[in-house]
């Protein structure tokens, strides 16, 4: 909810999720909208839109004739990064696991390794970044209020806006929000 009213108060961006699209339409100056949310159709007319949607891979590449198996959500892998075609690897957005965002060059880089060496390892995916989709995407490393809560971690949470940090006085200013989630071990 602290986000959403951030992106009112601030950008005058409203958010209405759990939506489904009824229809989309455009006038002569406007885009016409109508949605429903809540069991309750809504229209909207703005200047443009912006629909965010998740990314789904080209899995258009002949893979059936080099006999790697996929599915619509992407290629089966092991966890060393190899397809049903042993001789194949794959990392990055077109694989069927879910991972993080910045795990392409990690995976790209487990990748190569096993395929030229003949000790395989698996991706280790801790300490990377997690990027949790809105419109600003927000960035998640380390455990979440829900997480310490799930744990039993005693733990205290401050948030601030990107604005009130000092970081504002020596780089270019940048829009957005900072939570620091601190057990009481003093660990992030």
């Amino acid at each position: 909810q602290f986000i959403e009213k951030t992106l009112a108060n601030d950008f005058d961006i409203n958010i209405s999720t759990s939506s489904r699209l009824a229809e989309i339409s455009q006038s002569r100056l406007t885009k016409n909208l109508t949605f429903i949310h809540a069991g309750i159709e809504r229209q909207l007319q703005t200047d443009e839109l912006l629909i965010a949607e998740s990314l789904s891979p080209n899995l258009d590449l002949g893979l059936s004739n080099a006999v790697v198996n996929y599915t619509d959500v992407g290629i089966s892998i092991n966890q060393y990064l190899q397809t049903t075609n042993q001789r194949i690897f794959a990392a990055g957005d077109i694989l069927s696991t879910s991972k993080l965002d910045h795990s392409a060059t990690i995976e790209a880089e487990t990748a190569i390794r096993n395929l030229t060496k003949h000790r395989m390892r698996s991706v280790n995916y801790n300490g990377l970044m997690e990027t949790i989709p809105l419109i600003y995407p927000a960035i998640k490393i380390g455990q979440s209020e829900a997480d310490c809560h799930q744990n039993n971690i005693k733990f205290q949470s401050t948030t601030a806006l990107f604005s009130e940090l000092p970081r504002q006085i020596i780089a270019p200013p940048v829009k957005g929000i900072l939570k620091l989630i601190i057990s009481s071990q003093q660990q992030l």
